[in-house]
Formats: C-alpha cells, sequence, structure tokens
C-alpha cells in the first residue's frame, strides 16, 4: 500500500482496524481510570481512608510498566505484531469482566487490581502498536501515521476520562452499568482488532530470560552504542517527562494561583491534549513523505517559549488556555518525528525490545516529574507558575545540548525551514534512497542551494562535495563544516586525490554522500557533460549509486538565469521544485549511464509541471501584469506594443468575441504573422475559446475544407490584409480594424487599470465564467500534407506549454 496523503492511509481498512484498536483501548483505559479515581475520592470522604487508595491507584498504573515492559518487548519481537496486538485486546475483555465483577461486590481493592491489569495489557499492547506500523505502511506514510496515532490517542484520552466523570456522576449508585459499558468498548476494540493488516513476523530467535529486565539492560546497551537512536529515546523521555510535571502542575496552579475549581482544572488539562493533537496531525503534514527532524529542534524551541508564556498567563483564563494549547501544538511536533524515528532506526527483529525500552524509560521520566514535582514544591516552596518557568528555560537548555552534540538537528531545522518557506518541493522516488548504509547520490547541479535542496529530502544526514570556492566563503564555511560537507579542489593532484579519499571513507562507514558530476552550476539551465570523477570515489567500494534530478530550479534566484545570480526578484514564493531520486545503479556504471539515467528523470519530471489550471493566455497575462512597461513584439507594418497595451487590445477584443460570438467554440483566423494575428490568438484564448488558423496560401479548396470540418462560422481577419491578397468576400468575415474602432478612449482607459490592478484568475472570470482546463484544446492546425485535403490536428495548452519548456 502506498499512499502520500492522510486521505490515503484512512483508506486502508487495515490502518482504519488498528487506528479505532489503539483508540478504544486508550479511551477504556483513560474511562476507568477516572472511574477508579472517583470512586477512591468517594471513598475518602466516606471513611477517611481514600487518599490513600488515590495514590496507590497512580502508581498501579505505571508499575507494569516497569516490571514487564522487558517481556512486552520479547514477545513483540519474536511473535507476529499482529497477533500480540489480538491477544491482548482479548485479554482486556477478561480484565474488563473482572472488572464489572468487582464493581458489583464493590470493593475498592479489587477494583485496584483490575487496574493493574489494565495496566498490565497496556504494557503489552505497546511496543506491538509502535513496532507494526513501519511492517504495515511504507516508509513514506511513516510520519503521516505517526501523526494520526498520536491525535488519536490523546483524543480517546479527553474523551475517556470526559466521559468516566460523566457516567460515575450518573451511575455510582449502580456500578454495573458501568462496567457493562467497559466490557462493550473492550469487546468492540478486539473484533477490531481482527481487521489490522497482516504484517510477517520480524523473525528474530532469541531465548526467553525469566529477569524482567534483561530485555531491558540489553536494550539500553543497544540504544547507548548509536548516538542518535539514543539521544531519540531521551528526547521522548523528556517529553513524557515535562508532559506528566505539567499536567500535575497545573492542578496546582489552578488552585493556587487561578483559583480555579476542579472542573475548569480539567478543562485546562484538555487544552494541552488538544494542542497535541493538533501538533501531532500537522507534523505528520509538514514532514510529507519522509521523516523530518528538522521538526524536533522547532517543537522544543516552542515548548521552551510556551513554557514561559504560561508562567506569566496566570491569572488570564483565557491566556493560560492559549499557551497550554500552543505549548501542547509544539509537543505534537515534537514528538511526531521522534517516535517515527525510533520505528525507523530500530533493526527488524529489534523493534519490539527498543520499543519496549523507550517506554521503560519514559515512565521513569514520569517518576522523575512526580519527584521534581515535589522537589520544587515541597522542599524549595517554589510556586507552580514558577516551576513552568524553571522547565521552560530548561528546555531551552536541552535544545542547545543537543544542537552542539547533534548539529544535524540544527541542520535539519534549517533546511526545513529554508524548504518550507522559499521552495514547495515536490519529492519523486524516495524509496529508492537507502534507510541504511552507504550510497552515492549523483546530481545536476541548477543552483546555489542545491546541497539543501536534496539534504532535505531525506531524513538522513547528506555529506555533500562542494567546491572549495564556495567552502571558504566565511559566512558560509562554519554551516558546511556542521553538515561535514567535503571541499572539492582542482588546484592540485593532492587535494583532488584528498577528497575522494574523504569520500570513499564516508561510504565505508555506511554514510551518504552527494557529488554535482557536471563541476559546476549550470549557466544554460541544461544538463551539462559528466566529469568521471564519482567513478574514482566508488572504484572497489560496493556501493548504490543513487541518479538524482533537480526540476524547475532554472528561473529561482539562486540560479543563472537572466545571466544573474541572485540580483533578480523571484518569479514564484514559495517556488516550486521536484526533487527526483532514480533507481539504483549499480557502482560498475559509468558517468555516461548516470547521466542518461538523470536524462531520463528529467523527462519523468516534467509530468509533475502539470497543473489544470496551466493555461496558455493565464501565463501571458502573469508575464505581461511583470513586465507592463517592456517591449512586447513589433512587425514589419511597424506596429510595436509593450506587454501592458497587449494585454488590454487582447481583453478588449476577448469580451467583444464573448459578447457577440457566446455560442460558438471555434474561431477561424486569417492573418499574417503579425501584432493583429498575436491579438486575436490570445484573445480568442482568453474568451474560452478555440483558434483555427487558417492557411491562407493553401487555396480556397483547402480553406474551405477546413472550415467545414471545424464548423467554423466567423473568421477574424484584417481588411488591408483581406484587400492585399484579393480573397474574397463571404459569410462570417470579422475585421479586426472594425472591431477595434468600437472601443473609445474611457473602455481602453478602465479595461487598462483593470488588467493592471486585478488578478489574472478575476480578469478572465470577468470575460467569462466557465473553468478551462490545461487539456483541453488551445488551437486546431492543419497539415499541409502532398495528398488529399489538410487534416486537422488539435493542439491542447498542454501541448503546447510542454514544447515551450522542452
Amino acid at each position: 500500500m502506498s499512499t502520500g496523503t492522510y486521505k490515503g492511509i484512512l483508506k486502508s481498512f487495515g490502518f482504519q482496524s488498528y487506528l479505532w484498536t489503539q483508540f478504544l483501548g486508550a479511551f477504556n483505559d483513560n474511562l476507568y481510570k477516572m472511574v477508579v479515581s472517583l470512586f477512591a475520592v468517594d471513598a475518602a470522604i466516606n471513611s477517611g481512608g481514600g487518599g490513600m487508595y488515590l495514590s496507590i491507584a497512580g502508581s498501579l498504573f505505571i508499575l507494569p510498566f516497569l516490571l514487564f515492559s522487558g517481556y512486552a518487548g520479547y514477545f513483540a519481537d519474536v511473535y507476529n505484531k499482529r497477533s500480540v496486538l489480538i491477544v491482548t485486546k482479548s485479554f482486556e475483555i477478561v480484565a474488563m469482566s473482572l472488572a464489572l465483577a468487582a464493581f458489583m461486590i464493590g470493593r475498592i481493592e479489587l477494583i485496584l487490581c483490575v487496574l493493574f491489569l489494565m495496566a498490565l495489557q497496556s504494557t503489552f499492547f505497546s511496543p506491538a502498536k509502535y513496532g507494526i506500523l513501519p511492517e504495515m505502511l511504507p516508509y513514506k506514510d511513516l510520519s503521516r501515521a505517526n501523526g494520526l496515532l498520536e491525535m488519536s490517542t490523546f483524543i480517546a484520552i479527553i474523551l475517556g476520562t470526559a466521559l468516566g466523570g460523566i457516567i460515575f456522576g450518573i451511575w455510582k449508585g449502580h456500578l454495573l452499568w458501568i462496567g457493562l459499558i467497559v466490557i462493550l468498548i473492550a469487546i468492540i476494540g478486539t473484533v477490531s482488532s481482527f481487521g489490522i493488516s497482516m504484517v510477517p513476523s520480524s523473525g528474530a530467535v532469541k531465548p526467553f530470560r525469566l529477569n524482567p529486565w534483561a530485555e531491558i539492560i540489553t536494550g539500553i546497551k543497544r540504544l547507548y552504542q548509536e548516538k542518535p537512536l539514543w539521544l531519540t529515546v531521551m528526547g521522548i523521555s523528556y517529553f513524557w517527562f515535562i508532559g506528566a510535571l505539567l499536567q500535575l502542575d497545573i492542578l496546582l496552579l489552578g488552585k493556587e494561583v487561578m483559583r480555579l475549581n476542579d472542573q475548569w482544572i480539567g478543562i485546562l488539562v484538555a487544552f494541552l491534549a488538544i494542542g497535541i493533537g493538533i501538533g501531532s496531525i500537522v507534523a505528520g503534514r509538514l514532514s510529507g513523505d519522509k521523516i523530518e527532524p528538522g521538526l524536533v529542534p522547532l517543537g522544543s524551541i516552542g515548548i521552551g517559549i510556551f513554557s514561559i508564556l504560561l508562567a506569566y498567563s496566570a491569572p488570564s483564563y483565557s491566556m493560560t488556555a492559549i499557551a497550554l494549547t500552543l505549548l501542547g501544538f509544539s509537543g505534537g511536533l515534537y514528538i511526531v518525528p521522534l517516535n517515527a524515528m525510533i520505528q525507523q532506526r530500530s533493526g527488524q527483529q529489534e523493534k519490539g525490545r527498543l520499543i519496549a525500552t523507550n517506554n521503560f524509560l519514559n515512565t521513569l521520566g514520569i517518576l522523575l516529574a512526580s519527584g521534581a514535582l515535589w522537589l520544587f514544591r515541597d522542599i524549595f516552596q517554589i510556586h507552580a507558575d514558577r516551576i513552568i518557568l524553571i522547565f521552560g528555560l530548561l528546555t531551552f537548555v536541552m535544545t542547545a545540548y543537543i544542537v552542539r552534540i547533534l548539529p544535524g538537528s540544527f541542520i535539519r531545522l534549517t533546511l526545513w525551514i529554508l524548504t518550507n518557506t522559499a521552495y514547495k518541493i515536490r519529492i519523486a522516488g524516495s524509496e529508492n534512497i537507502p534507510t541504511h548504509g552507504p550510497a552515492l547520490l549523483v546530481s545536476n547541479h541548477v543552483s546555489f542551494v542545491d546541497p539543501f535542496l536534496i539534504g532535505s529530502c531525506t531524513n538522513r544526514f547528506v555529506r555533500f562535495m562542494i567546491t572549495r570556492d564556495y567552502y571558504d566563503i566565511k559566512w558560509l564555511q562554519w554551516f558546511f563544516r556542521m553538515m561535514n560537507a567535503i571541499p572539492v579542489s582542482d588546484r592540485n593532484r593532492k587535494d583532488i586525490l584528498q577528497s575522494i579519499e574523504t569520500a570513499r571513507e564516508e561510504l565505508r562507514q555506511g554514510n551518504l554522500v552527494c557529488i554535482f558530476s557536471e563541476g559546476m552550476i549550470s549557466r544554460t539551465g541544461n544538463l551539462q557533460p559528466f566529469k568521471r570523477g564519482f567513478e574514482r570515489i566508488i572504484n572497489g567500494i560496493d556501493v548504490p549509486v543513487i541518479p538524482v534530478h533537480l526540476d524547475r530550479l532554472w528561473g529561482s534566484i539562486f540560479s543563472f538565469s537572466k545571466g544573474r545570480f541572485f540580483y533578480k526578484w523571484p518569479q514564484q514564493i514559495p517556488y516550486p521544485v521536484t526533487v527526483s531520486f532514480g533507481r539504483p545503479l549499480s557502482c560498475a556504471t559509468s558517468a555516461w549511464n548516470v547521466r542518461q539515467a538523470i536524462s531520463e528523470l528529467s523527462s519523468e519530471a516534467f509530468n509533475y509541471r502539470r497543473k489544470s489550471q496551466d493555461l496558455l493566455h493565464l501565463r501571458f497575462m502573469k508575464v505581461a501584469r511583470r513586465n507592463w512597461t517592456s517591449f512586447c513584439m513589433a512587425d514589419s507594418t511597424g506596429k510595436e506594443l509593450t506587454y501592458g497595451k497587449t494585454l488590454t487590445e487582447s481583453i478588449l477584443l476577448a469580451r467583444w468575441i464573448k459578447r457577440h460570438r457566446r455560442e460558438e467554440s471555434l474561431i477561424g483566423l486569417m492573418l499574417p504573422p503579425s501584432v493583429g494575428g498575436a491579438l486575436a490568438n490570445i484573445a480568442v484564448s482568453m474568451a474560452g475559446k478555440v483558434s483555427v488558423n487558417l492557411n491562407f496560401s493553401a487555396g480556397l479548396e483547402a480553406i474551405n475544407s477546413s472550415i467545414l470540418e471545424c464548423g467554423i462560422k466567423t473568421i477574424i481577419t484584417s481588411r488591408t490584409f483581406h484587400e492585399k491578397e484579393g480573397i474574397k468576400e463571404r459569410e462570417g468575415l470579422l475585421f479586426l480594424e472594425d472591431v477595434m474602432k468600437e472601443t473609445g478612449f474611457l473602455r481602453k482607459a478602465s479595461t487598462a487599470i483593470m488588467a493592471w490592478l486585478l488578478p489574472a484568475g478575476v480578469i478572465l472570470k470577468l470575460i467569462h465564467n466557465r473553468k478551462t482546463t490545461t487539456d483541453e484544446a488551445a488551437t486546431i492546425i492543419f497539415t499541409s500534407g502532398n495528398t488529399g485535403m489538410p487534416k486537422g490536428v488539435k493542439l491542447s495548452h498542454y501541448n503546447i506549454i510542454s514544447n515551450i519548456e522542452g
């Protein structure tokens, strides 16, 4: 299944079943937990001993994650993850049946035991829940799937908590009904789990160890061996630490600073959860077809900023709600790429173990949050708002530390900002980039920002080979060093060999290296001959060669179009770019073969330029508005027009055609190559008609045949041309001079103002309200064959635009 959109993922019945299964599980957990908490509070009021039970309830729900996460990881690795999900969901029915019995007996001790069983079920459910995603979906959908997963989880938390409070208030004296509800939810969730997509087993074979922490210890050692993976887990644990701290501190903030009752405090917590849900879905959208680590520092900075805003928002309820929503939104941006990264970077046979280890460390983070709150609140006597301020500042320190020891995260953030503001990138063939191991990317070179654009298309770090002249630019050198760029100099043989050897060493270490084999930025926009340096880089190293093509960059401000670099106005913001990755080629491939592969990618990329509203006359209107006073065209009669005057006269003629020839779809043109002929062709297209240029030199019989074949009723011509060529009068002739005489000064002036001020789309709607697509006919031309009558050929807007841009 390959989708590339949220809508596409949600069309999959298997993924829908997965999403409903985990949603109902999280919903039931929080509903039952809320009922137990309120039952314990009632016990406190009635007997004075319930406060202890409330504390026990909180401890029981996290205890299984500390005791049994290792077992959960083992089962998720050794057994089919779909089967693990089904079995654990079935266990939920058993647990909720015991809950029904406990409610009927009415003993808090039994109800707490069932809470422990629910937490145990969640412990075994979680590694399989997260680990199955990369087995069920293609890599390109991993970020979107995690966005949906996190959003649905937090919606389930909000709804489950809210409903738990509502039904306890209604049926606190008849707990049997609550027991039946949680059993029903468990049954529906279990039935839904059978619809989850079939996935293969991981193939892991390892002995079962009785020591519950043996798998966790192994997992921690494995994580620590790979710095990015270890920091990913530490980042996720910090998310749960700060989340748990906020959830507890908001209670204090509401009571002590804002003087709120429990209902309004609960709504504040809901704002935080809503923010996380929205941020998660946006993170999946922004990540596109890849995992975007650049969102992590962005989200982390947001957490810091909005924590500080939250600290200063009280006692304003509205400001506090806004700050919590934005804080949660930043948390969503932060957590989605991290979850996707641990799923993607974990080995096929160790996902369960590493995700279980992550869960164990997350639980320690939640416990640490309780300890930190106790320390700052009870020992240091710091107010709730100041505690939030402290940890907001701590988040900045943590972000700076991560950027320092792992500069790739800052590089990713920079690339993300660049490619989501100045450029709008379409990625084709991203599945051809290996998720692990070395590869040499070979690309065409169109602009100064090519490395940044290619680097933004993969979550892997790419080592670019950059010309020494650019590498030595002082204000960019620090950035290139953070990118681990490889400077290439052609000053002497020793420097060249050093660059080649550095690139070879990076490949040996399993990294991605990118080289621009043209050797310099294109001055024409065309593909230049390739140099053979990359052949020496991969000589004797078995690595795939990935052809890369950058399309549409010619014309951007960082290209050499118009003979200038940078010093020109951008044609469009964001500027559309297509980055295509071809299928891997053998390390024995030649420079000629790689260049040929990139040429083929160029042809394929052209199809991505296709737009439903890319029309010839619309393009002309946009160019004319940008170059209003510049020269546009002239002919042999001495007539000369600027772009502004050409556009104005074309609109005048188009409006006349639309008023007087409303029912006709084809308009004939019998004009020589001239200013008038060009104006007529533009105007006919603007009026939503199809132009048919008749070849007056083909003879009367051929002209009549063309008119009859197309069913033409109106032919636009020029009186001067008509008389000069001696063409006979016929019905339907329309003289261009006569039409233009009908337009007075005021109409010309108002049309010129309209053409200059109004958007092109609005102008076209004023002329005609019919939607024209790029696949519709723009003109009909007639072939001049050696035998028989000329044959008509329809050319669409796309046909002509393809030739122009080709």
